[in-house]
C-alpha cells in the first residue's frame, strides 16, 4: 500500500486558500509532519508527499520530509479546494509508478490515521454521509482505492462532474441563471460542487465496487473554525 498526503503547506499570499484559512504555515507544516507519523505508526512506509506550495519554500519542505516522497506540485489553486485537488492528484499520477494492483491510501495533510488499514475489497473505501441520497458525499479526508488505474479514471470523471454540474438545468432559477450566462460570458465563475459530492454521484452513476464504512480511522482538526472531527 501506498499513501498519498495532499498539501499546501505555504500557500501564496495572495490566494483565497490563504486568505480563508485559520493555520499558520507552521501550524500547517507540523500538522503535515505528524501525518507521516501517524502513517508510519499504521505501518505504512512509502509515503508520498503532494503539495502544492509556492516554490520558494521547495527546500525547507524537502528539509522536514526527508524520508518522503516529495512531488512538488505548481498548480494554480482555485475557490473550490476539491477542484485544485483533482488536478494535484491526478498531476501526481502521472509521475509515480506504481505496481498494478497496489493500493492507494488519500489522506489530506491536516489529518492523523489512528487505525491499521491493511485491506480493501472494492473500488473505492470510504466513509459516506447520506451516500444513496441525490445530495450524498463522500468524505475526502482519507479513502482508499483499489490501484492507480481506477483512480485515475474515477478522478477525471469528479473532474467532469463537477464542471457538467453548473450546466444543468434544475428547476427556474437555474435556467435563468445559464441563460444569463450565455449572454454574459464574464459572470461564468468557477464550479462550486464539491469534490464530496462530484466522487459521490460518480461513484453511483458508473456502479463502482464500493465499501462504506462507519469509520474510516481519521481525526483531525477541519479548516474553517478549527472543529475537531473523527471519522
Amino acid at each position: 500500500m501506498v499513501a498519498f498526503i495532499t498539501s499546501t503547506i505555504y500557500p501564496p499570499s495572495a490566494t483565497y486558500q490563504n486568505a480563508i484559512s485559520p493555520y499558520s504555515n507552521s501550524e500547517r507544516l507540523l500538522q503535515t509532519i505528524e501525518t507521516v507519523q501517524s502513517l508510519k505508526k499504521s505501518g505504512i512506509s512509502k509515503i508520498i508527499l503532494i503539495d502544492n506550495s509556492e516554490s520558494k519554500y521547495q527546500d525547507i519542505i524537502k528539509s522536514h520530509f526527508t524520508d518522503t516522497i516529495l512531488i512538488s506540485i505548481n498548480q494554480y489553486q482555485f475557490k473550490n479546494r476539491g477542484l485544485t485537488e483533482i488536478l494535484m492528484l491526478l498531476c501526481a499520477l502521472s509521475q509515480i509508478e506504481l505496481k498494478e494492483d497496489e493500493p492507494i491510501l488519500k489522506i489530506s495533510g491536516r489529518y492523523l490515521l489512528t487505525g491499521e488499514i491493511t485491506s480493501i475489497n472494492a473500488d473505492f473505501k470510504f466513509k459516506g454521509y447520506n451516500y444513496k441520497n441525490n445530495t450524498g458525499t463522500v468524505s475526502t479526508r482519507c479513502y482508499l482505492v483499489k490501484n492507480k488505474e481506477v483512480y485515475i479514471k474515477l478522478l477525471k470523471l469528479a473532474l467532469s462532474e463537477i464542471y457538467r454540474y453548473s450546466l444543468r438545468s434544475v428547476g427556474i432559477r437555474s435556467v435563468l441563471a445559464y441563460l444569463y450566462q450565455l449572454i454574459r460570458p464574464s459572470s461564468i465563475d468557477e464550479p462550486t460542487m464539491s469534490i464530496e459530492m462530484a466522487i459521490c454521484k460518480v461513484l453511483k452513476y458508473h456502479k463502482y465496487e464500493v465499501e462504506i464504512v462507519e469509520k474510516i480511522g481519521v481525526e483531525g482538526y477541519i479548516g474553517g473554525n478549527k472543529t475537531f472531527i473523527s471519522e
